[in-house]
């Protein structure tokens, strides 16, 4: 017999969703690949489920569009200052 699967909230760690979102923002600054640009708007909308935000999840299909883009470096980083300014409201909370 399988058990039921647990329904419980999780409630995410600031510190680690900081971090975490920190750790996006320097990827997307880095000249991001295909492959990169694919992990980070999974991750994001990682984030996003966990934390049940719209925001995050707006900024991961951002993420996800970038590979559409001829040239994504402009629009990689001002994700990345997004995602710094949504870690530092998190900071203020």
């Amino acid at each position: 017999r399988l058990a039921k699967p647990n329904q419980d909230t999780v409630t995410p760690e600031p510190i680690a969703l900081r971090n975490n979102l920190s750790l996006a923002a320097d990827l997307l600054r880095t000249d991001p690949d295909e492959e990169i640009l694919d992990y980070l708007s999974g991750f994001i909308a990682g984030l996003a489920k966990s934390t049940s935000d719209a925001r995050l999840a707006e900024l991961a299909d951002q993420v996800h569009d970038l590979r559409l883009e001829q040239d994504p470096v402009p629009y990689a980083l001002d994700l990345a200052a997004a995602l710094d300014s949504f870690a530092k409201q998190l900071q203020a909370v």
